[in-house]
């Protein structure tokens, strides 16, 4: 339906509907009149304009004020400041959320006057949290008359002389930080302009605070991050000094040393680079299962007593032989194997015993002492297995060492005393000669067998008579035969008999049995000693080579090298995984057959063997040639497609947490692993877990400096930006302010000048009571505009929505513009939805203010022509659209982003006579 308004549709009011019209019926009121539209007109005098001056001023300068500090502490007082210059109250404090959601009161004003419990209403928050009252104000503000009788209010004694209260919550981006609340010895004292004046506060000071404690954890992160880069190269200078420490330490301990001399140079190493007070190295005996303190630095050690096996299957010892684990024990009150009291004998207050490990025994245990209780970090117990695993290798090679001096005295002494076989054979093969106490090994008489034939007497011996027939042929020569389970060493040698003119034959047998087996046993040991040394050795190499690399990528892919070359293997590889998130965060291919374009994906390692060395953490080797039933059919041909042999999987562990895997992979055609190797890649793998858990954290932190430093551009350019807001808040405050005083001069101005005429032309009267009439209009529509500002802002929380009709709402806005457009010479129109279409659900009044300046704008801003109003649905028809279309000046692009501001005049309204203060739009 089409509708128009004119003057025949709508009557205007009635001017005596303005309280300020002055009646010319009573000319004796004239100066009465004067005097009352003057008073209510200028600003010196009207309370109204002048408490929204004042309080314009005073929330520009609290908000400032607020801005200015980002200390919490700071922040806080301001506000409480800035609310008793607004809101007369006996007392009040500001209760913040804390991390633990707990309610705690961080700034009080005023309580010294009424108690002297000021800590106890300190901690009073967390009693109070979970009262009505308390929960209702988080929520919006409220006001309590009288507490006494207030039935949700919670009676505590300390604050028994609060009887008027008002709760604010502060907030921010929906999200409730707090509240501030304010308390009065009077019961009714407060009243809602009260808490009107006290909500003002509530958005600027959320902002602060919230910028003040962004600082504070800024601050708290920058200075945490400080002390742990501290600690952190202090870590790594220590760090270096121990390396350097374990690398002249491992030359000391490779030299052939006695063992009592290498225990000693490891116990005084501990107890100077760990530091300890003490420390001791306990010997495993796993023949008789018993140990013994073998070296120490406790003056309670009596070097010259006996040695002492304690037998024990319980104890912090036997433990760790047993389990294989340091144990470290930073008060031995709280030991668990309550060995407390006789360490505090002693004088000691903690301990670490780290296992003595060589391949799959354990030597003994290398223990720290401290007079003090010690909190044992990581890096300190990966020092001491370090040295305790060079320490190992150096007990092994002695003692192995120790063997083979022990087989070679015994080798001498068989040589010395082994059995001695002599005879002589003449042409015919009879014994002519037969001595020595070999015969008795073959239980033969020396005597009984000279005269005989060869062939009667070893009959059961024919490998030694075919030997004798070739010496009888005039061969010389040596061989060894096993014969009744001896091995024996026999030389024949023919000689020529000058009297006989006849070959005969010498031989010489030796009973080797003995030599041949400590020979064997020399050559295992020489064996096993080359293989310890070549691991200790490879360990030391990749010690080498990762202790300088603090890179993650470069130490992982220095590691992975290392391994490739000391294994041998054709490919090694290192999966960094997340096993809660189901992620590979890093891996690194290394060796001859690695390949840098390898995607890593978590399924195909969780399926195959990678992915059971994460699920059982163990070691394992798997053969080629054979499928693995530890991997799937799928992984089993992707193994195949990639040339892939023998392979190694073995976990990568920190402090009991599975960090990933390291692998070695052979070709087909290259020899199987064995067994050494798993022992060999474990160690490694022990060895660097320390040194990328702390590249890792590295890592973390650097990431962790550029988070912060990204954070702490975000939040200076944020305040900057919001302090140039409040700069350009300031400038608007002053324009506004000069274009009030310039709107409110000019209609006083012609107030004065036609009240003069009246007078001085009491005819005129009619003209000039219209004239006077236009101007107390403007005045009025000019402080109903700043109250309606002051109000919105006050009222956010208060709107009341309801169904309405946004037809009939237009409808009544419009009607009461009708003076206006006729005034004006415009013509309006209203082109409406359907009536059941357009109901809405809003703020009658606040919905009204909307509409009427949207075509209060439209009016000023059209000199002639028309005004076009609609409502219609949008595609969806879901939301109902109201258009107001004018043929007025328009706006200009650069005004655009800048209309709905507060006090903002476009370019044509400030150059132009148009009664506007730019407060349109922003209601």
């Amino acid at each position: 339906m089409y509708e128009t308004f004119s003057h025949t549709l709508f009557q205007s009011r009635s001017r005596n509907e303005r309280s300020f019209v002055i009646n010319m019926d009573k000319p004796n009121k004239l100066t009465e009149a004067t005097q009352k539209a003057e008073d209510y007109l200028h600003p010196q005098f009207n309370p109204i304009i002048q408490q929204y001056a004042l309080r314009a001023d005073a929330m520009y300068v609290a908000t400032a004020a607020l801005a200015e500090s980002l200390d919490l502490e700071s922040v806080l007082n301001t506000l409480l400041e800035y609310l008793e210059s607004l809101v007369p109250f006996d007392s009040a404090n500001v209760m913040l959320f804390e991390p633990d959601t707990q309610l705690r009161i961080r700034a009080m004003r005023g309580y010294k006057k009424w108690t002297h419990e000021l800590e106890t209403i300190r901690n009073i928050a967390p009693v109070v949290q979970t009262s009505p009252v308390l929960q209702a104000a988080l929520k919006k503000s409220i006001i309590i008359d009288n507490t006494q009788v207030y039935p949700d209010w919670k009676y505590v004694p300390t604050i028994a002389f609060i009887k008027n209260w008002i709760g604010v919550p502060l907030k921010i981006g929906g999200k409730t930080i707090g509240l501030y609340s304010l308390d009065k010895t009077i019961p009714g004292f407060f009243t809602q302009e009260h808490v009107q004046l006290a909500e003002m506060m509530a958005a600027p000071a959320a902002a602060a605070i919230r910028n003040a404690r962004l600082h504070e954890q800024v601050q708290a992160q920058a200075l945490e991050l400080e002390q742990r880069v501290a600690e952190r190269t202090e870590g790594l200078d220590q760090q270096y000094q121990r390396q350097a420490a374990l690398a002249h330490l491992k030359i000391s301990l490779n030299e052939p040393n006695e063992l009592d001399e290498v225990l000693e140079q490891v116990v005084q190493a501990t107890t100077k680079l760990l530091p300890a007070s003490a420390a001791s190295i306990v010997l495993w005996d796993s023949v008789s299962e018993s140990f013994y303190t073998s070296a120490s630095t406790t003056p309670q050690m009596d070097k010259e007593a006996p040695v002492q096996r304690v037998r024990r299957k319980g104890g912090a010892t036997r433990w760790i032989i047993d389990h294989k684990q340091p144990l470290a024990v930073s008060n031995v009150r709280n030991d668990p194997f309550q060995a407390n009291q006789m360490l505090a004998d002693y004088g000691y207050q903690a301990y670490v015993g780290i296992p003595l490990i060589s391949g799959d025994d354990c030597l003994g245990v290398l223990y720290g002492l401290d007079n003090e209780i010690h909190d044992y970090k990581q890096f300190d117990i990966d020092f001491l297995t370090a040295l305790a695993n060079h320490a190992a290798v150096a007990i092994e090679n002695i003692r192995l060492f120790q063997a083979v001096r022990t087989n070679e005295a015994r080798l001498r002494s068989v040589i010395t005393h082994a059995p001695v076989l002599l005879f002589a054979l003449n042409q015919a093969g009879d014994v002519t000669f037969a001595k020595g106490k070999g015969f008795d090994a073959l239980k033969l008489k020396p005597d009984e067998v000279e005269g005989r034939s060869y062939l009667e007497v070893l009959r059961p011996f024919p490998e030694i008579i075919q030997d004798c027939q070739r010496a009888l042929a005039g061969e010389s020569f040596q061989t060894t035969k096993t014969i009744m389970k001896m091995t024996w060493d026999v030389k024949y040698a023919p000689f020529c008999d000058e009297a006989e003119n006849e070959y005969n034959v010498l031989g010489v047998a030796t009973d080797v049995t003995e030599l041949h087996r400590v020979q064997k046993e020399q050559e295992r040991m020489h064996l096993q000693t080359k293989k310890i040394l070549n691991r200790t050795e490879s360990l030391y190499q990749v010690a080498q080579s990762v202790a300088v690399v603090s890179d993650l990528t470069h130490l992982l892919q220095a590691i992975v090298s290392n391994v490739a070359d000391v294994l041998p293997a054709n490919r090694a590889a290192i999966y960094i995984v997340d096993l809660e998130k189901k992620l590979v965060k890093e891996f690194v291919i290394s060796g001859p057959g690695g390949n840098q374009n390898h995607i890593a994906l978590f399924d195909t390692l969780w399926n195959g063997l990678t992915g059971w060395v994460l699920r059982e953490s163990k070691p394992i080797l798997s053969l080629k040639g054979k499928p693995d039933p530890r991997e799937t059919t799928k992984i089993q041909k992707i193994r195949q497609s990639h040339q892939a042999g023998s392979i190694i999987v073995v976990p990568l562990q920190y402090q009991n947490q599975m960090m990933g895997t390291m692998t070695a992979i052979r070709q087909p055609d290259e020899p199987d692993f064995v067994e050494e190797d798993v022992s060999l890649l474990m160690a490694i793998a022990n060895q660097v877990t320390s040194a990328i858990q702390t590249a890792y954290l590295n890592q973390q932190v650097q990431m962790h400096i550029l988070q912060l430093e990204d954070r702490v551009t975000e939040r200076t350019q944020e305040l900057s930006h919001a302090n140039e807001q409040l700069l350009e808040l300031g400038h608007l405050k002053t324009k506004f302010m000069n274009d009030v005083s310039h709107e409110l001069r000019t209609p006083l101005t012609n107030l004065k000048l036609y009240l003069k005429l009246l007078e001085r032309k009491p005819e005129e009267h009619e003209r000039y009571i219209q004239v006077l009439n236009k101007s107390a209009d403007r005045l009025t529509n000019l402080v109903e505009a700043i109250l309606r500002l002051s109000h919105l802002e006050i009222d956010k929380s208060r709107l009341a929505f309801q169904p309405i009709s946004l037809n009939q709402i237009t409808r009544n806005v419009i009607e009461s513009f009708t003076d206006r457009v006729l005034e004006k010479g415009l013509r309006i129109s209203f082109i409406p939805e359907e009536e059941g279409e357009t109901a809405v659900f809003g703020d009658p009044k606040q919905l009204a203010d909307v509409i009427s300046c949207l075509i209060s704008n439209a009016i000023n801003y059209t000199i002639e022509g028309k005004i076009d109003i609609c409502t219609s649905l949008d595609s969806a028809r879901d939301h109902v659209i109201l258009e107001v279309n004018d043929t007025g000046v328009g706006i200009a692009d650069e005004d655009k982003p800048h209309i709905f501001e507060p006090f903002y005049r476009g370019n044509y309204a400030s150059q132009s006579t148009i009664p506007v203060l730019g407060i349109g739009l922003t209601l």
